[in-house]
């Protein structure tokens, strides 16, 4: 599978709103969020005023077809510890998922990122086992349960290496 890449900017805005409400997993067992949780202020914030300075995607085509996107931006943490790193938003087509994209499109953003943050962190659905073994594999790791909040994952680079 060819992929290419096309950096993620704000004329974007319609597909990273898609790519964000994919990101937004609900369980099978759990009803599917609207897709009004885009306009919350919390999710909003992943993708309002995108092109600052600080702020990373990337769109992944297949076959001209867009199959994914990764972004960083330095957001509000629910959390004060590694509340300094940036947050990072994955999602890929269910289509594509399980074939090494998340990974590929990971890899590609680090490789411009890892020596100028300490780390990333995330939050994930606690059921969302997939996406559990992808970080895992990327050698992100559990830090916090905040009540009322998913569960936190942090990535911490030697930037030495």
């Amino acid at each position: 599978m060819e992929v290419t890449y096309k950096e993620l900017t704000e004329c974007d805005l319609s597909l990273h709103k898609e790519f964000i409400y994919i990101a937004l997993w609900d369980s099978p067992d759990e009803q599917r969020r609207s897709r009004g949780a885009l306009n919350s202020p919390k999710v909003r914030a992943y993708y309002n005023n995108w092109g600052h300075k600080d702020d990373l995607g990337y769109i992944a085509y297949v076959e001209g077809v867009a199959v994914g996107f990764i972004q960083l931006r330095v957001k509000e943490s629910i959390t004060e510890e590694y509340s300094e790193y940036p947050e990072l938003a994955i999602s890929v087509l269910p289509q594509y998922q399980g074939k090494g994209l998340g990974s590929q499109m990971y890899n590609k953003l680090l490789s411009k990122v890892k020596h100028k943050y300490s780390g990333i962190r995330l939050g994930v659905h606690p059921k969302n086992s997939m996406a559990i073994k992808l970080y895992k594999k990327l050698n992100f790791n559990f830090y916090a349960h905040p009540e009322g909040f998913y569960p936190q994952m942090v990535v911490k680079f030697n930037k030495c290496a």
